[in-house]
């Protein structure tokens, strides 16, 4: 992998960059996404949102504020807080712990239960100047956008539960990616190693948990965590609360839960998955460009799925072709494919070609004379570099079939 060729695709293609700012005082650099990379992001939390609420039973979804109070009580006399009082939170923890007792009443006191929640946190970033440059850019950033899941379940099932949530999510990490082996699982004890980048320790000493690595070019680093936390959650409360705390497996008689976190970052998926789909194609096409940079990316990952471009022996396309290049665009999203119209670029098919593989477009779309006169369209393959002909009624449907597919695949897996 070339770092400074990756670093410059994923700045100059509107991905994201680092801006340098102050914060309490201190200079710290936050992820700033242009807009390929905020529909990349937004993708990553759709997927992510579908497979731990959506398609799993009694999962509650919360809000809480991004900035905290300080609570008063907590801190000495001497203490100066008052520049402190508001701070931006550092996890999602507690705002999923919070409304425990409300979900737990929602569902009549039965277990298991699970409480989700997706939010923006900031980290201290332990990144320095000696490491590759594409990890000081991938998890530079101390901004972090969280996602969080805690299962309350009985003390009896918790090694069950925990390898099921083990399972669920390393297959969700594989899924979307080219190389599903660079994905791995190891047991770790919090008091063995330092948080990963992107997490904030939780002060649970001694405490065995899942950790779900990626083999990056310089290295392993842990982009998930799923933890056993116990029933530590409760451990503050008095004798005379627990009980309100307390549910009930069907069959089994009340307990206080054990809890399981699942806990990741948007920008842990964004570095995994970039640097999976980063490729330099050989190419023998320009003496002063020995490779053409490509982001292999999942196509139900990709911010666009297709891209529509002209190629025209005129000059001056036709208003004719414009008019089809906009009603194939108004039939992609009418079918839920998300469509790049590039057809006001001007660009030769081979320039078109280039950017859309820089920026993950799986299909390129190309409308010409032929499309007009017989009714024909090309479609160019990102992976492949196939052009295949189509007819233009029928190359929606194909398309969205071929974007479907792979997902159908994995989810049969």
């Amino acid at each position: 992998m070339a770092g400074t060729n990756f670093v410059n695709l994923i700045k100059t293609r509107g991905f994201f960059d680092l801006i340098k700012i102050i914060y309490k005082g201190q200079e710290c650099f936050m992820f700033d996404y242009g807009p390929l990379g905020s529909r990349f992001r937004q993708n990553v939390q759709k997927h992510w949102w579908d497979l731990m609420v959506h398609q799993q039973q009694n999962v509650f979804p919360v809000e809480s504020p991004a900035l905290k109070s300080v609570n008063i009580m907590n801190h000495r006399q001497e203490e100066t807080i008052s520049q402190n009082s508001i701070f931006l939170r550092e996890t999602l923890q507690q705002d999923c712990i919070s409304k425990y007792l409300q979900i737990l009443k929602l569902t009549n006191n039965k277990l298991p239960i699970s409480v989700a929640s997706v939010g923006a946190c900031i980290l201290s970033s332990a990144i320095h100047s000696d490491q590759p440059q594409e990890r000081q850019f991938l998890f530079g950033g101390s901004n972090r956008t969280c996602l969080l899941l805690q299962n309350y379940t009985s003390p009896s099932n918790i090694n069950t539960t925990l390898d099921f949530w083990v399972q669920l999510r390393l297959s969700w990490w594989k899924k979307f990616s080219n190389i599903p082996g660079n994905f791995s699982v190891t047991s770790k004890t919090l008091n063995d190693i330092h948080p990963p980048p992107g997490h904030a320790t939780s002060g649970h000493n001694n405490q065995t948990y899942r950790a779900i690595a990626y083999q990056f070019p310089w290295g392993p680093e842990v982009v998930e965590e799923v933890k056993n936390v116990g029933d530590k959650v409760f451990r503050d409360l008095q004798n005379d609360e627990l009980e309100k705390y307390m549910g009930q497996m069907f069959g089994k008689t009340a307990c206080l839960p054990h809890c399981i976190e699942c806990e990741t970052s948007i920008e842990a998926a964004t570095a995994a998955w970039l640097v999976d789909s980063y490729y330099e194609r050989p190419t023998s096409k320009t003496a002063d460009r020995k490779h053409n940079m490509v982001l292999k990316l999942h196509p139900q990952i990709a911010p666009f799925q297709v891209a529509i471009a002209i190629n025209s022996a005129s000059k001056a396309p036709s208003h004719e072709m414009h008019h089809v290049c906009s009603h194939l665009e108004r039939e992609f999203k009418a079918a839920g494919v998300t469509c790049f119209n590039t057809s006001e670029h001007g660009s030769s098919p081979e320039a078109h070609f280039r950017r859309n593989d820089q920026l993950g477009i799986p299909y390129t779309v190309i409308v010409n004379e032929n499309t007009m006169n017989e009714g024909l369209i090309h479609t160019r393959h990102r992976d492949t570099q196939i052009q295949s002909p189509s007819a233009i009624t029928e190359i929606v449907g194909l398309l969205t079939q071929s974007l479907r597919t792979p997902l159908e695949d994995q989810n049969t897996n």
